[in-house]
């Protein structure tokens, strides 16, 4: 769950001016990751340890992520997807992209740092494990070439990603104590996610445009009923408890760094007051725990940006 790209997305719902350079690159990494996946899964290769989106810190170092890691018997690989759509080029130790090149933190370096990071973890298991890395360019349109110049990260384009997987195919998973000594050494130094968010500030709450939203085309013209709130535009159909609990996430989401403001009054409020207090009060009250109590009160859902650690699975 990338929490950036849905604050972005909620905000952008609610007639909040967002950085849409942002919001599609970052739409564009999901879709890229979603798409390896696919891959993962069509050449059988679930039945592996593969890690899912980790984030690494080890005291003062920088936050690095990555977006798979393949955990072998003797190699960890570090897979990063890249969904561009342009060409690029690796070139005299220097990344381009469409021709011109890429900032001082590029993005072999960045992944040569973070491997650094990841090989100091898996020293503290066994000596006998090696940090290699990958860079997946998943789009189709994505043309990508490099020179003789020596690189320690292998570069695939999507055309080879078949070939590149299928040889992981045949290799037996790791045996559960070194699984579960992986887990927990990389659990040691998982930190949250690591750019910063940009949710609204409490007294920005008025200008948030009010309503209720549908959850799967966005519109605002709703049909509500004794029990049910149906939109008027795709005809989908949700229970006012489902409604309430959407909503009391997407005001959590809008308001990030302010968990107070989710309380009964302002969720009223988010919804246009289309569904009575009492009635939000209940189900907020079943749904989610209360801090305090009366007019002081709110439910502080926890968006932690630590994520567990994750899995490919089926």
């Amino acid at each position: 769950m990338n929490h950036e790209l849905i604050v972005l997305k909620t905000k952008l719902s609610r007639g909040i001016k967002v950085n849409k350079s942002r919001l599609k690159a970052l739409q564009a990494g999901v879709e890229g990751e979603a798409k390896f996946r696919e891959f993962v899964l069509a050449q059988k290769l679930d039945h592996l340890l593969w890690i899912d989106d980790y984030w690494v810190q080890i005291e003062e170092s920088p936050k690095r992520q990555a977006d798979f890691i393949l955990i072998l018997p003797y190699e960890w690989l570090v897979i990063d997807v890249k969904n561009y759509h342009t060409s690029f080029e690796y070139r005299e130790g220097k990344c381009y992209s469409n021709g011109w090149p890429e900032p001082m933190d590029n993005i072999i370096a960045l992944a040569q740092n973070r491997n650094q990071l990841l090989q100091r973890i898996a020293n503290d298991i066994t000596q006998n494990i090696t940090v290699r890395s990958a860079l997946v360019f998943i789009n189709e349109n994505c043309h990508v070439t490099q020179d003789n110049t020596p690189c320690d990260i292998e570069l695939i384009p999507r055309t080879k990603l078949r070939i590149f997987l299928e040889k992981f195919r045949a290799t037996k998973p790791v045996h559960q104590w070194l699984a579960d000594k992986t887990f927990e050494h990389l659990n040691k130094y998982h930190c949250e996610y690591g750019f910063p968010f940009c949710g609204l500030k409490p007294e920005e709450f008025s200008v948030v445009k009010k309503g209720i939203l549908c959850g799967d085309c966005g519109s605002y013209h709703m049909e509500i009923s004794k029990l049910f709130v149906k939109c008027l535009n795709c005809s989908k159909k949700e229970s006012k408890r489902d409604v309430v609990h959407r909503h009391a996430i997407q005001l959590r989401y809008l308001f990030y760094d302010n968990p107070q403001m989710l309380t009964v009054k302002n969720l009223v409020a988010l919804m246009g007051g289309e569904i009575p207090q009492r009635i939000v009060r209940m189900h907020m009250y079943n749904l989610f725990k209360v801090v305090n109590r009366g007019s002081a009160s709110y439910y502080p859902i926890d968006l932690s940006r630590k994520s567990q650690l994750k899995l490919i699975k089926r």
